[in-house]
């Protein structure tokens, strides 16, 4: 999690435990009438989060395992402490999961909303504009909302402070629920009204001024605009904190509130440090079990892999398909071939990752279906071809270079299924190494050209598809422990 604090978009996490101890500090006398006692039912909840954090160690998902490390840490001091005095730090202690460096999932719908809103704006200014994919093209030239253009940076900033902001001044949740939903919908609007703005400069002749980096400092500012004109009107509905409570200093009650606090003291003690290790002891399962199922059943041999995999009239060829291939993290194993039919050619990419891989990157942010450099994304969508005998669904996406244009399709083969789903493979992939399955996983992506006014590329690919045979190949490998593993 501190790697991750050390990028620009979750630069802000290394603010979370000061800020959340200093909203935990600003509530301290509202504990003047409570005596904190372990609640030892949370006991309860610790191993449903410890096997939580299990999975995403299982499954290299970095946003599961942060996620759920911090719930363990929140259910630790909540426990400790008692549900009542927990109730009173609820803020400070619900701050603490926006520590967790997470929201890249949000980053494609923020562009293409970025780039629709855009649109819609350019259109009602009667600015002709063309929208493809998150391409927007006008007269003037022709722009891409990049993920650096999603707003991601700016929502998660504004939310965070949003948060703060509304523990500050409220008291109501409902005004603060309110007040955060505000907070993610401003910076949202507001990134799709900068896209509109860059590109309408460049229309009426500020072409130099759009495209400078000028325009990422006109951003950031129009974005520090909007968060002041948001926290103006939220101070509007402002709700005056509580006073602090008056000191009694009659001195038999003070003797007798000493001598009270004293004893529920130690008590308070004694069960927070039992509790304590009992957490630490039931949560220590999770990593002793990570370790053990991270030892690898049986080292498999994926040479296998480069059988054939396409039954006739498909047959492998030399031609390659503009330089195109999936770029895909440390697999254990690559198949890039190409086949052709007639006049038609396919590419066939297979990453394969053996089984019980504690590093394998099977679906990964990292992962790209195209080289970034080169390719430029035009659409996507999914279809459901016929793959061995029966419907399959995969993810159509639709890319162009400067040479060509092509139709990928892509999926995934975890423990004997296929599926199009990340969150799926993820589920698959923690289900088959909680129960030691000798099977590996693969991702599978298939592509041909898409000529202009052409829209034969997807029954090209449906043909291509139903001559498959990839469970048998990826199957087929058998344990070898002599084997050395191909790498890329």
């Amino acid at each position: 999690m501190a790697a991750q604090w050390l990028t620009s978009t979750y630069s802000h996490g290394v603010l979370i435990p000061p800020i959340s101890f200093y909203l935990g500090w600003r509530v301290r006398h509202d504990f003047e009438s409570l005596a904190p006692r372990p609640s030892f039912w949370m006991l309860l909840l610790i191993p449903v989060l410890a096997f939580a954090w299990l999975l995403g160690e299982l499954t290299s998902t970095a946003v599961i395992q942060h996620f759920f490390f911090v719930a363990m840490i929140v259910s630790l001091i909540w426990g400790g402490i008692g549900t009542p005095a927990a109730s009173v730090l609820l803020m400070p202690l619900v701050l603490l999961f926006l520590a967790v460096p997470m929201g890249e999932s949000l980053i494609p719908p923020l562009q293409d909303f970025s780039a629709l809103f855009a649109v819609k704006l350019l259109d009602l200014t009667r600015v002709p504009a063309l929208l493809e994919g998150r391409f927007i093209t006008t007269p003037s030239s022709r722009w891409e909302v990049a993920e650096a253009c999603s707003g991601i940076r700016f929502l998660l900033a504004s939310f965070t402070l949003g948060f703060v902001y509304a523990a500050l001044i409220y008291r109501k949740w409902r005004r603060r629920m309110a007040f955060l939903a505000a907070s993610v919908v401003f910076p949202v609007l507001a990134n799709g009204l900068r896209v509109y703005g860059i590109i309408l400069t460049d229309y009426m002749g500020g072409t130099r001024l759009a495209r400078s980096a000028t325009h990422v400092f006109a951003g950031w500012l129009f974005f520090s605009i909007i968060t002041v004109l948001l926290f103006a009107l939220g101070r509007r509905w402002r709700e005056e904190t509580r006073k602090e409570p008056l000191e009694d200093f009659s001195s038999d009650r003070e003797i007798s509130t000493h001598a009270s606090r004293g004893k529920e003291g130690i008590a308070s003690v004694r069960g927070l440090l039992l509790f304590t290790a009992l957490v630490v002891v039931v949560a220590s399962v999770a990593p002793i079990t990570a370790k053990l199922l991270s030892q690898k059943p049986g080292i498999r041999n994926p040479s296998a892999l480069q059988a054939t995999l396409v039954s006739p009239p498909w047959s492998p060829t030399g031609r390659d398909l503009f330089g195109w291939q999936p770029v895909m993290q440390v697999p254990d194993a690559e198949v890039v071939q190409t086949y052709e039919r007639r006049d038609h050619v396919v590419k066939l990419y297979v990453a394969y990752y053996g089984p019980g891989g504690k590093d394998a990157k099977l679906v990964s942010t990292a992962n790209s279906l195209f080289g970034r450099a080169r390719w430029q994304r035009t659409g996507e969508g999914s279809v459901e071809p016929t793959i061995e005998r029966r419907p399959i669904r995969v993810h159509q996406t639709s890319i162009r270079s400067p040479e060509a244009s092509l139709v990928l399709w892509s999926w995934y083969w975890v423990d004997g299924k296929f599926t199009s789903s990340g969150y799926g493979a993820k589920w698959l992939l923690a289900k088959s190494r909680v129960t030691r399955s000798p099977l590996g996983s693969a991702v599978i992506v298939v592509a041909t050209e898409e000529q202009l006014g052409d829209s034969s590329a997807a029954g090209v690919l449906e043909d291509f598809a139903s001559h498959l045979s990839l469970s048998e190949a990826l199957r087929s490998p058998t344990s070898n422990a002599g084997s050395e593993i191909p790498t890329r």
